[in-house]
This record gives structure tokens, C-alpha cells and sequence, in this order.
């Protein structure tokens, strides 16, 4: 049997090697926390990840104003002209051939002008109609009602 200052001298010699394992394991940890963090370092993981997040929010406002200026473009192409089809007739029987034309110059909402051309040998007239929603403000000629009828099949394909 051990006598019991043996016994002390074990433990204590066990507690030391538990306590020395620890503080190496603790040491270690340190160096690799350190490592990963960067310690004291200005770019360590924390200041990384507050550049990150400034980033995205400045990310996040270039992303508004993107979306804002796309809103601006989708709308300017609403208001461009979105089909003009060209109807060539001949208004008087016997003169001129198809010299004659109506055309229709329309937005996507269906706003515009449907502008006609009468030739003969001896002039020629020219008149613009006022088109808002689809619909003319002044009475068309068939070439003009054709054409505008057109117009809205081209806008709505």
C-alpha cells in the first residue's frame, strides 16, 4: 500500500500535467482565435466585416437609384413611338396612282397623331389628327381609321 504522501505527490504530479495540457491548449486557442480575428491588427475579421457592411449599404443605395433610373426609362419608353404604319392610297380616281398616304405615329398608351396626305397634280393637303387613349378627337377617313387600327395591333403585340 502507497503511503499516503505518495499518494499526494501523484495527484499533484497528475493535477500539474492536466493543468499543463490545459494552458498549452489554452495558448493554442489563443494564437488560432488571434489568427482568424488578427488580434490587435486594423483588418481583422471585425473590421472586414464592418467594410462588408458599408459596402452593402452603399451597394444598397446604388440599387435604388438603379431601380429609380429604370423607372425613368421604362417610362420614357412608354412616351417614344411605338409603331407608325404607313397606309398609301389613291383619294382621287384616275390621278396620281398612290401617292396619297395616311400614317399613324402612336406611344404605347396609345397617344399620338394620325397625320394624312392628300396629293393631286395641281396640290397637295396635309392634315394632323390628335389620337389620345386609342382614340381620334376628329373624325377619320377610312385610310386614317385603318391605319390607327393598325397602330393599335402593332402596340398591343
Amino acid at each position: 500500500m502507497l503511503e499516503p504522501s505518495r499518494i499526494v505527490y501523484i495527484i499533484l504530479i497528475v493535477l500539474g500535467g492536466i493543468s499543463t495540457l490545459a494552458l498549452v491548449y489554452g495558448i493554442l486557442s489563443y494564437k488560432r482565435i488571434s489568427k482568424i480575428t488578427g488580434g490587435n491588427k486594423p483588418d481583422g475579421v471585425a473590421d472586414i466585416l464592418m467594410r462588408i457592411q458599408e459596402e452593402l449599404h452603399i451597394l444598397n443605395e446604388e440599387m435604388r437609384e438603379h431601380g429609380q433610373m429604370l423607372h425613368n426609362h421604362d417610362m420614357r419608353i412608354k412616351r417614344s413611338i411605338k409603331s407608325n404604319p404607313l397606309i398609301r392610297f389613291n383619294p382621287f380616281k384616275d390621278q396620281g396612282g398612290n401617292m396619297s398616304f395616311a400614317i399613324a405615329i402612336t406611344d404605347e398608351n396609345q397617344d399620338g397623331i394620325v397625320l394624312s396626305s392628300l396629293y393631286a397634280r395641281e396640290r397637295m393637303s396635309m392634315f394632323a389628327k390628335t389620337v389620345k387613349n386609342g382614340k381620334p378627337e376628329q373624325e377619320l377617313s377610312d385610310e386614317e381609321a385603318r391605319a390607327l387600327e393598325m397602330a393599335r395591333n402593332q402596340n398591343d403585340s
